[in-house]
């Protein structure tokens, strides 16, 4: 370690590469002990106690003051619920939607990918364009040209895509990008979870988009992942352990109750993560096809004895799970070949309004893409299934889903012809998390409660 950084209550450690090691201190006390050292996509988080250690693993591109969307000067998203408090009594109308349900929008960010992964952006773009709007995020004119570019290689028009000209670190949208929650009145929300505090361009994107529109937004007081939530859109939300360990303040049945209140569950079943994979996420095995299906991978034992038992007893578990008709239907996929240590899923896929994007790794493939299409074919008729090389960014340790976030409803967002959003240039906002006019004391834009809720719920 080269040299320590005290700012804002942490102290980073940082070296000459791209490590950065940040200790949180919490507001209390708490004995020393090693308690989990479990890694996330880029990331490896060791708790001691009361503290929180990040060490990020992976370089994180540039950062930089960027021009913001004129959109989000108009003020801070309204705030529903702030760090897991009790929801009032007609929340819970709002609920987290299946991915394969009805999709608004299909948000994908460039990061890194616009440079030599542009065309993997453009490919993803012409597959699910003409079912669901793409909003792809742009940290700067430069990167919107090379991916328009890369799409009209594959597209004749860019109609029904449009970019959003917003700073953020990574490519990782699904993690660090908002939760979506819907109601049957067609209200929706978004829950904004804790994140990486060293990457705070990412962290702010959720309060951007509900800038852009005129979307609710809940600010929660845990630390979540978006590749660690599934849901089969009838109450029931599914996550790994590895939830339990970014969150030590609170102990586990709080936070599965502050899980069921933010996301209007009935029910969070925690599951393995696999041993070894970098991120413990769930959507790296896992994937609901319908409320009373879901698709788990599978391990033979000669390929991995450690995971294939865990998986085995995922599925036992998640098919004596009750759903309306009966215990949830458990379907089996093998999990892509893993001789050179890196771990291939064909769960980790797209759901855009009946095109549904697998995973494909070119010589690691085999036999398991074949029966991977036919199963989904089976499980979604009606569907188009079309693999989309996810090769180069599994070794990244994640493939399509990470990229990608499903939005099943924005209120407010521009729905007119394409690109109809244009990017102002406008100062820099807070890296807050909240956007513009926070408050100048605490930095923090205050929750809406009583009658304020009321109204933006009517």
């Amino acid at each position: 370690m080269d040299h320590w950084i005290r700012r804002t209550g942490c102290l980073q450690a940082q070296n000459k590469g791209s490590c950065v090691l940040s200790f949180q201190l919490p507001a209390f006390r708490a004995p020393l002990r090693i308690a989990s050292c479990l890694p996330s996509r880029g990331k490896r988080w060791l708790s001691i106690g009361g503290m929180t250690l990040l060490c990020l693993l992976a370089s994180r591109p540039l950062q930089a003051d960027l021009p913001e969307p004129s959109r989000l000067s108009q003020g801070p998203p309204p705030v529903l619920m702030v760090d897991g408090l009790p929801a009032p009594a007609r929340l819970p109308l709002l609920r987290m939607p299946a991915e394969f349900e009805r999709q608004q929008l299909l948000l994908l960010s460039c990061g890194d990918l616009a440079g030599a992964h542009a065309d993997k952006l453009a490919e993803i773009a012409a597959a699910v364009r003409e079912k669901v709007r793409v909003v792809v995020l742009c940290a700067d004119k430069a990167q919107e040209i090379r991916v328009a570019t890369a799409m009209r290689r594959r597209m004749r028009t860019l109609e029904n895509v449009t970019f959003f000209h917003v700073a953020h670190n990574t490519k990782w949208v699904r993690d660090y990008g908002p939760t979506a929650l819907s109601a049957a009145d067609g209200k929706s929300a978004l829950v904004d979870w804790q994140y990486d505090p060293g990457r705070p361009d990412d962290d702010a994107i959720p309060g951007h988009l509900a800038n852009w529109g005129t979307t609710p937004l809940r600010r929660a007081g845990c630390f979540v992942e978006g590749g660690n939530l599934l849901s089969n859109g009838d109450g029931l939300v599914v996550t790994t352990s590895v939830i339990l360990d970014r969150n030590l303040h609170l102990d586990p049945e709080t936070l599965r109750d502050s899980l069921r209140r933010q996301l209007g569950a009935r029910r969070v079943v925690t599951l393995e993560p696999l041993v070894g994979e970098p991120t413990g996420h769930v959507d790296m095995f896992a994937t609901f096809t319908s409320p009373d299906t879901v698709v788990v991978g599978h391990y033979d034992f000669d390929d991995d004895p450690v995971n294939g038992p865990i998986l085995d007893r995922n599925a036992a578990l998640l098919s004596t799970l009750e759903v309306p008709g009966g215990l949830m239907r458990v379907e089996r996929v093998p999990m892509g070949a893993r001789h050179d240590g890196v771990f291939r899923s064909y769960t980790n896929c797209v759901f855009a309004n009946g095109v549904l994007l697998v995973p494909k790794y070119r010589e690691h493939d085999g036999w398991r893409l074949g029966h991977c299409e036919m199963l989904f074919r089976r499980l979604l008729p009606g569907w188009t299934v079309v693999p989309i090389d996810a090769s180069d960014l599994i070794q990244e340790c994640g493939a399509l889903h990470c990229v990608s976030l499903n939005i099943p409803a924005l209120n407010g967002a521009p729905d007119k012809a394409p690109n109809a959003f244009v990017p102002n240039p406008l100062a820099p906002l807070g890296r807050d998390g909240n956007g513009a006019n926070v408050n100048a004391a605490n930095g923090i834009a205050p929750p809406l409660r009583g009658p304020d809720l009321e109204q933006l719920l009517r």
